[in-house]
């Protein structure tokens, strides 16, 4: 066993995407958060996938969904953010791609779903010391105007001091900066992440994927799954083959047709 990478596992927070992945794959996590977020009960998860991929159309640039699933015919997708990088735009893009993925071919503009793209944000995205930033689209110009284009962001800030959120969601907050306390809240979620990381399975799939990760940037390869080529995607992917399973790869995050058409090729 790699001792600094076991380490490593056993000091993850829920602000790495992997563990944050696992945690989310549970579903009461997931409606508790939605339920404590937006203020309502979702009765039911349709289907939930980690890491979607979008792409659309050749050369357009994809997208990597962090948590994305559907509950009560809405769309949820969470994403774990620990940089600043354009989070206006970069959340309209998410909006755009999420629309082009749920509405069918020859559907109609009413088909379309409430999105809602909630970012958990590992430093405040506005300065403002708030917990929570929910954005809408809205006339400027007359104030009693109802515009409800479906469209939802919420921004939950992991240093935030003021405003009106449950104690469960502080203790979550705190917990994604590695925090906790003996509250009951706290002590749920530490335990849940324990549980998780006494998963020797999932140990071994993160150990797997952080060696050759590492092992990428040493030779000058940056993680392939969102900010990558193509090409940088396939290098990466090549290097993930010799140690892991396909379907590990993709539970991990890259794109389910470009992992096969890899395998298939270096199998040929």
């Amino acid at each position: 066993m790699n001792t600094e990478l076991h380490k490593q596992w056993l000091n993850l927070t829920l602000a790495d995407n992997f563990l944050f992945q696992k945690y989310m794959q549970n579903v009461e996590n997931c409606k508790k958060l939605i339920s404590e977020i937006c203020g309502r009960e979702v009765e039911r998860i349709e289907y939930k996938n980690t890491e979607q991929s979008i792409e659309e159309g050749i050369g357009s640039k994809g997208i990597r969904l962090d948590v994305y699933f559907i509950g009560d015919n809405k769309v949820y997708n969470f994403e774990m953010q620990n940089r600043d990088e354009d989070l206006p735009k970069r959340n309209r893009y998410y909006h755009s791609m999420i629309d082009l993925k749920t509405l069918e071919k020859g559907g109609d503009y009413e088909d379309l779903k409430d999105v809602y793209v909630i970012f958990i944000c590992t430093f405040d995205p506005f300065g403002k010391d708030c917990y929570i930033y929910k954005i809408k689209n809205q006339c400027t110009n007359v104030e009693d105007l109802e515009y409800e284009d479906g469209n939802h962001t919420i921004f939950l800030n992991t240093k935030g001091q003021y405003g009106e959120i449950s104690d469960y969601l502080k203790a979550f907050l705190k917990a994604v900066d590695g925090k906790f306390d003996s509250s009951e809240f706290s002590s749920q979620i530490r335990k849940d992440i324990d549980f998780l990381k006494t998963n020797e399975n999932l140990e071994g799939k993160y150990m797997n994927y952080a060696e050759i990760i590492r092992d990428a940037k040493k030779e000058g390869i940056r993680e392939g799954r969102e900010y990558g080529t193509r090409m940088t995607k396939i290098k990466v992917i090549k290097m993930l083959l010799e140690k892991m399973d396909i379907e590990d790869i993709i539970e991990i995050g890259f794109d389910e047709a470009l992992v096969k058409e890899v395998a298939e090729k270096q199998n040929a």
